[in-house]
């Protein structure tokens, strides 16, 4: 679960997951882009006792942002 904030100029992905399930063998199995601009920042040493997406659905929630996160922050 999580959700998929993008605007403009970036796509931002915040996933979670149950411990050493989908979410370590999704990012052992990601591609690395070559020549790309992306991170990929990940820690399996962070844990929560709840689930916080869990309530938006299986899916990805798609959140499109009018101005850029660039903008929004600075």
């Amino acid at each position: 679960t999580g959700f998929h904030l993008f605007d403009e100029e970036q796509h931002l992905f915040i996933l979670e997951g149950q411990k050493e399930d989908a979410i370590d063998v999704l990012y052992k199995q990601l591609p690395r882009p070559q020549g790309k601009n992306v991170e990929i920042l990940y820690d399996s040493s962070i844990r929560f006792n709840e689930r916080l997406y869990v309530k938006l659905g299986l899916d990805l929630t798609h959140i499109k942002l009018c101005r850029t996160l660039r903008d929004i922050v600075s």
